[in-house]
């Protein structure tokens, strides 16, 4: 778990930076300067552009993560599996063509307000390839046990350049169209900067891939590919599809509130991507070994580590969720219990750990797309039931359902097939510290100054809170940080 945790503070640490980075672009500056509707646009053409390029990714995450441990060996440049990865991307970008031209037509389905969705059509094709070799970077990086420099990239200097853009609009330098370019530029350079430190460090090679590898595991090679690719597919159609069907039954406007408001709660997940991406890799080496006993230790400490992370987040946002709709304007009243219910989303999320990677990287990965296409079936079928009746608040109706029926699901897989079970009496303590938490918290004088209250509220989560978590010790890898980082502020020379 060393590595998972070192990896994941420091990948953490760009993900918070990046994400205040992004509180005061999504949730502070973009509201005040521009409408829902704009907001909406730009959310939707990357909700389009993720769910394509993802299913033509052809399953390369999957590929890379479970396979790739084969292939290792820096000498032979890893037997030519990067060459592999890059073939495979390239047959995603032919397919994530075909696909464009087929649905170009619908993408604009249902227009009937001022930002014409079809003017912007055009940036899809070219985001979606460039996404199809992030992902592919990006994970490639990843297996080489390095998961930070793709979140510094895409959570710190992809949103700074973004700021640039929001800046220049604010000056009115740029117009509109010129500053959804400039985010759609920021949002593309990472991968061209990933390319070159794969170039620099000797990684990006052309080599054929090693034959008897590829004779070896060429069955393996299909299925996994065929497999994450629905896999993978479900996991970002389940982010991404409530706020294609808000459009549907809808307009941009309330698709700009529905993804302004999920931004504050998906902030929740943010130390949770971090921890799962290293994890993945860590526990297929597990199983390579056959070493169940840290797979279990693993399991265990990431959904103490997780729950504890995610119910303190969540604390407080919702605490705070008056000041929030105060800063960013009564227009997003209606978006309030968004944040409520795809928060307790995120933690339920959280508080299953890494099951969905034990499974994903074991014998039984099929079982990793069983659950992820009956989570995505759930969530097209109850966003058909409670859009049209609740509207904004019927999509995270939609969501909460289907992650807790799936979650509940692959848990009891997961205990079942493999025997391991990691929940005990310390996660019944957490829940409990957390009520008594908001209770307090709900409980504070209100400031009329928003800041100022938001403060206030946080500074008393804070260390009610952490206190408590702390003398609980119901986490050992928390509470070792917490010690290290007070030897190292109260440290004295002999």
């Amino acid at each position: 778990m060393g590595i998972i945790i070192k990896q994941s503070i420091k990948s953490t640490v760009y993900a918070y930076i990046g994400a205040v980075i992004g509180l005061v672009n999504f949730g502070i500056l973009m509201p005040k300067l521009m409408s829902t509707e704009e907001i909406g646009l730009i959310r939707y053409i990357l909700s389009i552009v993720l769910l394509l390029s993802q299913f033509s990714g052809l399953g390369l995450s999957n590929i890379t993560n479970r396979l790739f441990p084969y292939f290792r060996n820096k000498e032979k440049n890893h037997n030519g599996f990067f060459t592999l990865g890059l073939i495979i991307s390239g047959m995603g970008t032919l397919l994530s063509i075909i696909l464009y031209f087929s649905l170009e037509s619908t993408f604009s389905m249902g227009e009937n307000q001022e930002i014409v969705f079809s003017d912007y059509v055009f940036y899809i094709l070219p985001l979606s390839i460039i996404t199809i070799l992030w992902n592919y970077f990006d994970n490639f990086f990843r297996v080489l046990f390095n998961a930070t420099i793709g979140v510094f990239l895409k959570e710190l200097v992809a949103r700074i350049l973004f700021s640039v853009g929001i800046v220049l609009f604010y000056l009115e330098l740029i117009d509109f169209d010129i500053f959804v370019f400039s985010y759609f530029l920021a949002y593309s350079l990472p991968t061209f900067i990933l390319a070159i430190l794969l170039l620099i460090k000797k990684e990006f090679v052309i080599q054929v891939p090693r034959p008897y590898l590829i004779k070896k595991l060429n069955y393996q090679i299909l299925n996994i590919g065929a497999f994450g690719m629905l896999t993978g597919f479900s996991s970002i159609a389940i982010l991404q599809f409530d706020s294609v069907m808000l459009k549907l039954w809808t307009d941009l406007s309330v698709v700009g509130v529905y993804t302004t408001m999920y931004f504050f709660a998906v902030m929740i997940l943010l130390p949770s991507r971090s921890i799962k991406k290293i994890a993945t890799i860590v526990v297929s080496e597990s199983w390579k070994n056959n070493d169940k006993e840290n797979i279990l230790s693993i399991y265990f400490k990431s959904t103490i580590t997780q729950l504890i992370i995610g119910a303190y987040l969540f604390l407080g946002i919702w605490t705070n969720i008056d000041n929030i709709i105060a800063v960013l304007g009564p227009e997003y009243e209606i978006g309030r219990y968004v944040v409520l219910l795809i928060g307790l989303t995120n933690v339920i999320d959280m508080f299953s750990g890494v099951n969905q990677a034990i499974i994903s990287t074991s014998k039984k990965y099929k079982y990793a797309s069983v659950f992820m296409i009956v989570m995505l079936a759930l969530i097209v079928l109850t966003n058909w039931i409670f859009i049209p009746i609740y509207g904004i608040t019927g999509a995270a109706i939609a969501s909460l359902i289907a992650m807790f029926v799936t979650t509940l699901l692959r848990y009891l897989f997961v205990w079942k097939t493999f025997n391991l079970q990691p929940y005990n009496y310390k996660h019944l303590i957490v829940i409990a510290i957390s009520f008594f938490t908001y209770f307090i918290s709900y409980n504070l004088p209100v400031i009329a100054n928003e800041y100022f209250d938001i403060i206030l509220k946080g500074t008393v989560i804070t260390i009610l809170f952490s206190f408590m978590i702390y003398f609980s010790k119901v986490s050992e890898d928390i509470n070792d940080k917490a010690e290290g980082l007070f030897k190292l502020l109260f440290k004295t020379k002999k």
